[in-house]
C-alpha cells in the first residue's frame, strides 16, 4: 500500500510543536525545510509569528529607555482603538472559503489566515513603537489586546470544525481539514 493510502486525509493531525520554531536563526532554516502537509506548515508559521512577538517583548525589558509614563496611557488608547477596529472590520471584509476544489479552498483559507494574522500583527507593531518611546508596559497592553485576534487566526481543531460547519451550511461537500493537508499537486 502506497504512503497516500495509509493517510486519512480528513482526519486532523493535531498540533505537532517542535521548539526549532521560536529559535529566530534557526526559524527560518526550519521553515524552508517543513515538509509537513500545509495544515502543518501554517500552525508551524502561526507559532513562529506568536514566539516572534513574545521575544520582542524580552528585548522590550532590556532596552535601557527613560519612561515616558505620562505617554502611556495614549498609547494604551490609541492601541486598544487600533484593535477594536481591526476586530470590527477584518470580518466584514474578509471573503468566503472558496469551495469550487480542494486547491481553490486551500488557496482560499490560506489567504483569510494571512489577512487574519496581518490583522493581528498591526497593533502589535504598534505597540512595540509605543514601548520603545513611553513604556514596556504598552507593548504588554498590545500583546493582551491582541490575543482575541490570535485566538481568532491560530488553525485550532475548533476553529476548522466552525469553518466546516460554515462551509456545510453552503452546501460544500469538500472537507475543509482534507484541502488543508494535500498539497496543492495533489
Amino acid at each position: 500500500m502506497a504512503d497516500d493510502e495509509k493517510i486519512n486525509w480528513a482526519e486532523d493531525p493535531g498540533w505537532h510543536f517542535d521548539f526549532r520554531v521560536v529559535i529566530p536563526i534557526v526559524q527560518i532554516r526550519y521553515l524552508r525545510k517543513q515538509s509537513a502537509e500545509p495544515l502543518g506548515g501554517l500552525r508551524t508559521l502561526f507559532v513562529a509569528f506568536v514566539s516572534a512577538f513574545v521575544l520582542l517583548g524580552v528585548v522590550q525589558l532590556f532596552w535601557d529607555r527613560p519612561s515616558v509614563d505620562a505617554a502611556v496611557g495614549a498609547w494604551i488608547v490609541a492601541i486598544a482603538l487600533l484593535t477594536g477596529i481591526a476586530f470590527v472590520v477584518e470580518p466584514r471584509v474578509e471573503r468566503p472559503l472558496s469551495c469550487e476544489s480542494d486547491a481553490t479552498l486551500l488557496d482560499s483559507y490560506r489567504s483569510r489566515f494571512f489577512i487574519r494574522m496581518g490583522t493581528a500583527n498591526a497593533p502589535l507593531y504598534v505597540g512595540f513603537v509605543g514601548g520603545f518611546i513611553a513604556s514596556p508596559s504598552v507593548y504588554v497592553a498590545s500583546l493582551l489586546l491582541a490575543v482575541p485576534m490570535l485566538v481568532r487566526t491560530a488553525p485550532t481543531p475548533a476553529a476548522l470544525r466552525r469553518d466546516q460547519d460554515e462551509l456545510s451550511e453552503l452546501g460544500c461537500e469538500r472537507s475543509l481539514v482534507a484541502a488543508l493537508r494535500r498539497r496543492p499537486s495533489e
